[in-house]
């Protein structure tokens, strides 16, 4: 990793480089609202690897910036995910993976991302602490270009006016 102000890098980087990431979180959360139940109301959430801000993850259904990590988008009226999808974005298009593991309010849940240097493919895993579901992948389509700037996020957005929450358990990247 390399320090530049005020952010902590990580990168997909190429073979012989010192990028590369690992990326994990622990991540509860506690409340039944996260659902949208009449228009423009619901939350989006992100757990992963950004380039951009964290409101490029969770300020719209539509994904702006590079990334990869997990999202989840209640948007009455809009996007509505029942389960966590993985997304691989590059800066213009984004490639998203059912993850076959449900969403439940007042569940926990184990993230894991991972990228060796000069990997052409990223590797992740979700576990619902409670049920003990897992789903693993590997994704290689529209990933951030080589040796784009990367932090570590975590980050829930409401869409309509409700106080929802998030425990972090354990949050943890290396490079």
């Amino acid at each position: 990793s390399h320090i530049y102000p005020n952010v902590l890098s990580f990168y997909r980087a190429a073979a012989g480089s010192s990028g590369g990431f690992h990326f994990f979180a622990r991540v509860g959360f506690p409340d039944a609202s996260y659902d949208g139940t009449a228009a423009s109301t619901g939350s989006r959430i992100f757990v992963g690897m950004t380039a951009g801000a964290t409101s490029d993850f969770t300020g719209a259904d539509v994904l702006a910036g590079a990334g990869v990590g997990f999202r989840r988008v209640h948007n009455f009226g809009g996007v509505k995910h029942a389960n966590w999808h993985f997304s691989s974005r590059n800066s213009t298009t984004e490639t998203l993976v059912d993850t076959g593991v449900a969403f439940v309010p007042g569940h926990q849940y184990k993230f894991s991302i991972f990228s060796p240097a000069g990997a052409s493919s990223v590797t992740w895993e979700i576990e619902n602490v409670i049920t003990g579901d897992v789903a693993t992948g590997v994704a290689t389509q529209t990933l951030p270009a080589l040796m784009t700037r990367m932090r570590p996020a975590v980050a829930l957005g409401t869409i309509n006016a409700v106080a929802r929450s998030m425990w972090f358990q354990s949050l943890y990247a290396e490079a």
